[in-house]
């Protein structure tokens, strides 16, 4: 995103610059890869919807075979954050398999039975 700045500059204040300032969009909710019980990475999510899978380009890029390229996807739906699974090896959240899944903070995501995922909303 780009913000705007307009600052006074010159000879008692008669010409005017506007500068063009970059603001960094701060992160709506987060991923973390959780490996042997220990948080490993932190995904921060800024854009909606959020991509996970093997491909490049996602916004969460895994490296495991069975995690399918375009595995899943968050995107939001008000102020709910919902989880949907494109795969064909399987999504579960805390347990359960899904195929759609409003999250909540804390979720165990579990990709394909391979890769655990913490979604947080911030």
């Amino acid at each position: 995103m780009i913000g705007w700045v307009i600052a006074a500059a010159g000879l008692a204040g008669l010409a005017w610059v506007v500068l063009r300032a970059r603001r960094r969009v701060r992160p709506v909710a987060k991923l973390q890869l959780l490996e042997g019980g220990e948080i490993t990475f932190e995904f921060p999510l800024r854009v909606m919807p959020a991509t996970i899978g093997r491909e490049d380009g996602q916004t969460v890029a895994v490296s495991h075979p069975r995690v399918s390229r375009q595995h899943a996807a968050i995107t939001r739906d008000g102020e709910h954050f919902v989880l949907h699974d494109r795969s064909k090896h399987g999504t579960r959240v805390n347990g359960q398999v899904i195929e759609t899944h409003v999250l909540a903070s804390g979720d165990l995501i579990l990709l394909a039975d391979a890769i655990q995922l913490i979604f947080t909303r911030l």
